[in-house]
């Protein structure tokens, strides 16, 4: 039994159905607000028994409700997450596995556009990733926003999430943009991941591309006081030496964008 099991009275005591009706958090017993993501600040954000399950780690219960069949797999809280994104914000693999059999839909967005392996991508969860990836995920799917969850796995610094959904990119895909234009490159940049960068370069990531301001993913990792910005900087102009000279729209050199932000080790190897 799980901790959380432990502190919390089954579902069936604490006189809400065991089904997909809708009950507000504050009516469960373990509180819920560590997780920083789950209740607005009103308490208000409303989830179902599947929800619920997920977050206080009740795999009896959980298993129970997929296996009678009458809770409600797609609903959505107030921020259009179904219980598989609940799976991925515990970093569950287990309950996540448990769903997709149950045929949960990977491809239902959030209200931003965002699906269950945006999410996993972005917080950079390996597990959950192969999960969804198996059940047939689309890595290009867009958020409102146009950015897949290749742009959001090249923005953290656990590079095997990227390594994964580098494995359904086929060539020449590599290079998708986002809404403004910017490729998996120019976030692996922004976030000053050299191991994602290193990953790209290798599937002929193009250096050259500029975003909607004309800044190419050097103009942005130069911008960054980060100190793993200059290990960037250094493997973007091995890769193409005279991105050094190339100009945003703005007149712009990586080198202009260092010394705006006082960035001192990146602008010195400038």
């Amino acid at each position: 039994m799980s901790p959380a099991e432990e502190r919390s009275p089954p579902l069936g005591t604490q006189n809400q159905k065991a089904s997909g009706e809708y009950f507000p958090l504050e009516n469960v017993a373990v509180s819920v607000s560590a997780s920083g993501v789950l209740q607005d600040a009103n308490g208000t954000n409303k989830v179902t028994a599947l929800h619920t399950c997920i977050l206080l780690g009740h795999r009896t219960d959980l298993k129970r409700l997929l296996e009678e069949g009458d809770a409600s797999i797609e609903a959505k809280d107030h921020f259009g997450r179904t219980p598989l994104f609940y799976c991925v914000m515990v970093d569950n693999a287990q309950f996540l596995s448990l769903l997709l059999k149950a045929k949960a839909r990977v491809d239902n967005a959030d209200n931003g556009g965002q699906t269950a392996l945006h999410l996993a991508a972005r917080k950079g969860l390996k597990g959950c990733i192969k999960l969804l990836l198996a059940a047939n995920a689309l890595w290009d799917q867009k958020d409102a926003e146009g950015v897949t969850s290749l742009h959001l796995a090249a923005s953290n610094r656990r590079p095997q999430g990227l390594a994964l959904l580098l494995g359904q990119v086929l060539r020449g895909q590599v290079d998708l943009q986002d809404g403004h234009k910017r490729t998996a490159l120019h976030w692996s940049a922004q976030f000053c991941n050299a191991d994602c960068i290193v990953m790209l370069l290798k599937e002929d990531a193009n250096v050259l591309l500029q975003d909607e301001e004309g800044r190419t993913p050097l103009h942005l990792c130069a911008s960054r006081p980060d100190p793993a910005a200059v290990d960037c900087v250094r493997l973007l102009l091995e890769c193409e030496p005279s991105l050094i000279r190339w100009q945003d729209y703005q007149g712009c050199t990586a080198l202009h964008q260092a010394v705006a932000t006082g960035t001192i080790q990146t602008v010195d190897f400038l």
